[in-house]
Parts: structure tokens; C-alpha cells; sequence
């Protein structure tokens, strides 16, 4: 009877370990849910399709003074080079590093 308790522990234990990785490469690889980048919402999406999100987003300026539309410019897109990917790479990997450091602090406490 105790042998079977001990592989119920053991198969719980090794699909933790399991959800836990799965969680950890998905984080890695994708922005958190509510991020946006020149207000255009990336969360969920990985650096190189935010990143084509985002240079193939066309924006206006508008200008409202007291809710009323002031000024506004045409509609452009963003002047985004191939530099600027590595960019948002640098940003969801400085995403992952700070979200490592909160866990290892929160489970060293």
C-alpha cells in the first residue's frame, strides 16, 4: 500500500516539475499579458512578432483640448530598423531576468 502512495508522490512531483518548465520557457519566449509598446498591446507574443506588430502599426497624433480634437497629423508608420529588433529582445529578456530575480527572492524568504 505504501508503494503506491510513493509513485502517486512521485508522479505529482514530476508533473509539477513538468507545468513549471513549461511555464519558465513560455515566459522566456513571450511577453507578459498586459505589455504594450508605443501603445500597441504585445503581451503574449514573442519579440519578433511584437516586433512586426509594431513596425506595422500606423499612428496619428491627435491633440484634444478639453475633449475636442485640436490637431491631428496623417497616419504614419513606425521607422523601425532591423537594430531596433534586437531591441525587443533585450526587453523580454530583461522581462525574464527581472521576474527570475522576484521568484528566487520570494522562495529565498
Amino acid at each position: 500500500m505504501h508503494s503506491y502512495i510513493k509513485y502517486w508522490i512521485a508522479g505529482i512531483g514530476a508533473l509539477l516539475i513538468i507545468m513549471i518548465a513549461g511555464m519558465t520557457v513560455h515566459q522566456k519566449n513571450h511577453f507578459n499579458k498586459n505589455v504594450t509598446i508605443n501603445n500597441v498591446a504585445v503581451g503574449g507574443l514573442t519579440a519578433k512578432q511584437a516586433f512586426d506588430k509594431v513596425k506595422g502599426t500606423s499612428r496619428a497624433t491627435k491633440v484634444y483640448v478639453d475633449n475636442k480634437l485640436v490637431y491631428q497629423t496623417k497616419s504614419m508608420k513606425a521607422n523601425f530598423s532591423n537594430n531596433d529588433e534586437q531591441k525587443f529582445n533585450q526587453a523580454l529578456k530583461k522581462q525574464f531576468m527581472s521576474r527570475a530575480v522576484l521568484n528566487c527572492h520570494f522562495i529565498a524568504v
